[in-house]
């Protein structure tokens, strides 16, 4: 797994979505 931190994080790799939930929800609710 990447993260790429800047304004916004940006996270990529085989099965990202699955096995990264709690980081990705930590991202938020609203796209900006």
């Amino acid at each position: 797994m990447r993260t790429f931190a800047s304004p916004s994080r940006y996270i990529q790799g085989e099965d990202a979505l699955f096995e990264n939930a709690k980081q990705i929800l930590n991202l938020g609710n609203h796209p900006v």
